[in-house]
């Protein structure tokens, strides 16, 4: 099943691509994996307190550029919220609004669903 949605995935984003032409933007973008903060070894000190850092990645295709962002639990929750205050930076910062297409790789490749 897996497999099935990358290829999919692949497969809709080439066809996009290819009917969105130089002036769309065309974004991608996905959480990273959550990182400890301070790395330490695995131990009893590792387990009692814990800060994560959460870095989000916006790609702008056509433009091999992306944006990332990095911040750590308290100073704002990983959601819906942030994820769409993210994007809307890029937006605002890449000023071209003609046409806007965007993939989210969370969405489209979720390990987690069986079928």
């Amino acid at each position: 099943m897996h497999k099935k949605k990358v290829d999919a995935h692949k497969n809709l984003k080439a066809d996009i691509m290819e009917r969105a032409g130089k002036t769309a933007l065309v974004l991608e973008f996905d959480y990273a994996q959550n990182l400890p903060l301070p790395k330490l070894p695995v131990n009893d000190q590792f387990y009692k307190r814990l800060l994560w850092l959460h870095v989000f990645n916006v790609h702008v295709h056509g433009q091999d550029k992306s944006y990332m962002f990095h911040f750590t639990e308290g100073m704002t929750k990983k959601g819906a919220n942030s994820m769409c205050s993210f994007v809307r930076n890029v937006i605002l910062t890449e000023k071209r609004t003609s046409k806007m297409f965007f993939f989210c790789l969370t969405v489209a490749l979720d390990k987690t669903e069986t079928g």
